[in-house]
């Protein structure tokens, strides 16, 4: 059985977090990384919420890395290239 523990973003957004980037600006959208851990494995899966104005989408990925420090990185690289590529908010383009 795998399980996976939510990390709350309203711990990581008040700054409480480890040092690590609680959201990175890009191109008018801000990107929040929430990476999630697999308790059984001890490795971090890609999560983030995109925001663009007063939306915001959530977004994963099943890439696993071995520190919080580098899936917060890949997180923010994942969003960056979803902005670039156009994501859509309140269908309409973002």
């Amino acid at each position: 059985m795998i399980l996976f523990m939510q990390l709350n973003p309203i711990t990581m957004l008040s700054g409480l977090g480890n040092g690590i980037m609680n959201y990175y600006e890009y191109k008018g959208h801000t990107i929040y990384p929430t990476p999630r851990l697999n308790i059984d494995s001890g490795y971090w899966r890609i999560q983030l919420t995109i925001r663009y104005k007063q939306s915001f989408r959530i977004f994963s990925r099943n890439n696993i890395f071995r520190s919080k420090g580098e899936a917060v990185f890949h997180c923010i690289n994942y969003g960056k290239k979803l902005i670039d590529e156009g994501i859509e908010f309140n269908d309409k383009k973002g």
